[in-house]
């Protein structure tokens, strides 16, 4: 490696160390046995990614930082270092409430490492708000003291794991070195500094450090004064995730894993090509989740060769993208050249809005004029390409419909293309996996990247295969201290099964047929055995429809709390927190609650601001419930909202038709945010005298099913009473339309509920209270007048009822 690029990595390093060892200046001067420990192990784990600092080089960095520092305005109090404010509280909306601003003052947080290792599973802290608003300055320094013990452990044990590794790492490894010793330093400081400020209180150390290690590193790499912040989007992912199955749809849940997977890596390629291109290493990375990534690249001569640069760069990828994918993949890199001075606190709103306008002019033209031609060409090119080697109906694959099959399954049977191919064999392998080494692409770019898992063996771990290079190192498990991540989709396997599974086992086997759990424990189930885990066992019976919930849930008003939340003055490291801090919930919190209550749930993904899950049906609505429970938990405040859609379809449906039907009902949802769409009815969360009305419906769900299970009322007396609520539910359309005859009718409901349940329960006490029940159910959310119009927002109680009650009759 030449020594300008290690003196950059070092530099890298320096920036975004300085802010967390100035907040641990005063513990780090005295001579402590742990404070000893603590510089040791930092040089050590330093040293082992072969980066080791002298003297000389600190103080040539220290006015270079500096410099970036005061044109941020970032400047350390190191004597002011305190809980930051949570990012959420910091968020104001115009057309909040009186009653909402009240409610959300600024908050401070939680001074606790952010994650705990509990049996080797990643813990997110449930509530990271501090339960006061003023902290003691002895709670501040326990806090540090404790950092300072915990870091040093986290450093000694970074070493360790990674000497156990070094050994079966490609020998030209310098590049991926320098990777890991980043990305591990910049998961201590996010674990453990996230909840401290040091001058201003509204940005915190972890988001200030690495805002300013992507600083320092381009400011060095730019000849001039001049920067470019650049943002890097992917489109078309959910298309390509549930593309139309052609004939088959065997390896469906693990294709699903993988097309998922695969395009986070994609971006991590593309990225890797600018960052390459402009000769900075990964410190420039502000942000990377979700299927988008913000850089900072320098400018070394004139802005608009840089920006020809980034065409140039855009078209090989768009290219590259256009050949593997067939056009499904689309990206938009929009640019604009900035100071430094622009990223400082007074400026970057106008700065941001800035680059979302070159955001929006790239998002209309995906395809330029002049790429069309080229498009054409290179489809073309490829069909006859695979027409002369013998495409036809009866050789294309079978899962895509696109390509050659040259490939079979392990039926022996099936013909798919080689791509398919590859991520039906890597989905299968990704829940085995501890982790993954991955070589991005050669020496021209490639989208897809070659995977080499990390596998848990006796005493150690082992690497698949002998890559000659590799660009990135990730562990999915936090047993390991280095680079971290998190395998946001969880995958229900054979081995976990829950406690219906086992006594319906027979039962599912046979339903299933060849998809069921008979050969290994590791073995993904498949749609219908998750369908099938929603049943219910009574008197040694199934009951329950085998159905799946599709859920999609995303934040609602998310541009528009980027881009006015924080008020007029905010800076790039508050916009980075509120990412991160989302991020962090949708890719860790969401598999937390999946694993840990609903291991039937298979989250095809979960990141950034949004999730998509598929889930037993009956599960999938109680998961909703408890992830807008915690969603208001993580941020406390009313102002921050999220919008799901729950569209309750048969296992057998098409996964792209899964995926429409999610997509309508989060759509719906979303008409007036803050909902959740079951069944097809919109359910506001607040309103209505501010209740709930998800968990109001879902409450006289329950109390129905008690009156079933205690032989008080029967299925057919429900369809009955589901009648009459969609009867009164007709008042205001009869009356529009001027039917006489139909308003009449349907403004009789009560006579009508009163006969039915008069007639269908002996028992006059339990006739009249269960009479009182469904009559002030009708009236509040089903009935409507001449004047006022809406669904019937009962009938997901009906539904739910009766799905969970039906007889099981096994598939033929």
């Amino acid at each position: 490696m030449d020594g300008g690029k290690k003196e950059q990595q070092l530099l890298s390093i320096y920036a975004l160390l300085k802010a967390p060892l100035e907040a641990l200046g005063k513990l780090l001067e005295a001579e402590t046995a742990e404070a000893q420990e603590f510089r040791e192990n930092l040089e050590e784990f330093l040293k082992k990614c072969g980066l080791n600092r002298n003297h000389n080089e600190l103080k040539k960095f220290k006015n270079r930082v500096e410099e970036v520092i005061k044109a941020l305005k970032l400047e350390s109090k190191p004597n002011e270092v305190k809980p930051a404010q949570t990012v959420f509280s910091q968020i104001r909306l115009e057309d909040s409430s009186s009653k909402e601003e009240s409610q959300n003052g600024i908050k401070l947080y939680k001074l606790e490492k952010l994650f705990t290792n509990k049996k080797g599973e990643l813990k997110l802290l449930d509530e990271i708000t501090h339960s006061g608003n003023k902290v003691e300055n002895a709670e501040v320094d326990e806090y540090l003291n404790r950092l300072l013990r915990g870091a040093a452990e986290d450093l000694k044990k970074a070493s360790s794991d990674l000497q156990e590794l070094k050994g079966q790492l490609p020998k030209d490894n310098e590049e991926l070195l320098f990777n890991i010793a980043f990305e591990t330093l910049k998961r201590l400081i996010v674990e453990w500094f996230w909840c401290l400020s040091d001058g201003n209180p509204k940005i915190s150390i972890a988001d200030k450090a690495i805002t300013l290690a992507a600083a320092v590193t381009a400011a060095e790499a730019s000849n001039g004064n001049r920067l470019l912040l650049t943002s890097v989007d992917f489109s078309g992912i959910q298309s390509f995730i549930f593309q139309q199955y052609r004939e088959t749809k065997k390896g469906a849940a693990k294709i699903l894993r993988a097309r998922s997977f695969f395009i986070s890596l994609a971006l991590e390629a593309v990225v890797k090509e600018i960052l390459e291109a402009f000769g900075v290493n990964r410190s420039c990375i502000l942000l990377n989740g979700g299927g988008k990534a913000l850089l900072l690249l320098p400018v070394k001569g004139k802005v608009e060769e840089a920006k020809d640069k980034l065409l140039n760069i855009r078209n090989e990828i768009k290219s590259k993208l256009i050949e593997t994918f067939y056009g499904e993949i689309k990206i938009k890199i929009a640019a604009i050249d900035i100071t430094l001075n622009e990223l400082s606190e007074e400026h970057f709103k106008q700065t941001v809005r800035r680059l979302s306008k070159e955001e929006n002019r790239e998002r209309f033209k995906l395809f330029d004029l002049d790429d069309f031609d080229s498009l054409n060409e290179k489809l073309n090119r490829v069909y006859e390409e695979q027409l002369l080697q013998g495409l036809n109906d009866s050789t294309v694959c079978k899962v895509c419909g696109k390509r050659r099959g040259s490939e079979t399954l392990d039926d022996g049977e099936t013909t798919v293309c080689k791509l398919c191919k590859t991520l039906i064999e890597k989905g299968k392998e990704l829940p085995k996996a501890a982790g993954i080494l991955v070589k991005l692409s050669g020496s021209k770019f490639q989208p897809l990247p070659e995977l080499y898992f990390i596998k848990e063996k006796k005493g150690g771990w082992e690497i698949t295969g002998k890559p000659d290079r590799a660009d990135l190192l990730f562990f999915f498990t936090p047993e390991v201290y280095l680079p971290l991540k998190p395998a946001e989709n969880h995958i229900p396997t054979c081995a976990e099964r829950e406690e219906i599974e086992e006594k319906l086992e027979e039962l599912i086997t046979e339903s299933c047929e060849d998809e069921a759990c008979s050969k290994s424990k590791n073995e993904i189930k498949s749609l219908c055995q998750i369908a099938h885990s929603a049943l219910e066992l009574e008197d040694n019976k199934a009951v329950g429809k085998p159905f799946l919930a599709v859920i999609k849930a995303d934040v609602d008003r998310l541009g528009l709390i980027f881009s006015t939340g924080f008020g007029e003055n905010y800076s790039l490291p508050q916009m980075a927190g509120l990412s991160r801090m989302l991020e962090l919930f949708f890719s860790h919190k969401v598999k937390e609650l999946v694993k840990e209550k609903y291991p039937n749930i298979y989250s095809v993904f979960s990141g950034g601001d949004d999730l998509f899950l598929l889930a037993p049906w009956r599960q999938g609505i109680e998961f909703t419930k408890t992830f807008l429970e915690a969603f208001q938990k993580f941020t406390q405040n009313p102002q921050l909202t999220v919008s799901v859609g729950i569209a309750v379809q048969n296992y057998n449906l098409p996964i792209y038709t899964l995926a429409e039907q999610g997509e309508s009902a989060l759509e719906k949802a979303k008409e007036e945010r803050n909902s959740v769409t079951l069944f097809n009815v919109r359910l506001p969360l607040k309103g209505n005298g501010e209740k709930n009305l998800f968990e109001e419906i879902l409450n006289i769900a329950e109390e129905i099913l008690g009156w079933i299970k205690e032989g008080k009322l029967s299925i057919a007396t429900i369809y009955k009473l589901l009648a009459i609520s969609e009867l009164a539910n007709s008042i205001h359309k009869n009356f529009e339309s001027k039917r006489e005859k139909e308003l009449l009718k349907s403004l009789m409901w009560r006579p009508y509920l009163r006969y039915t349940i008069t007639r269908n329960i002996e028992d006059k006490e339990v006739a009249e209270e269960i009479f009182n029940k469904f009559e002030s159910w009708i009236k509040e959310y089903s009935e409507t007048t001449e004047t006022e119009n809406k669904e019937n927002m009962l009938y997901p109680a009906f539904a739910i009822a009766i799905y969970r009650r039906r007889r099981y009759e096994p598939r033929k």
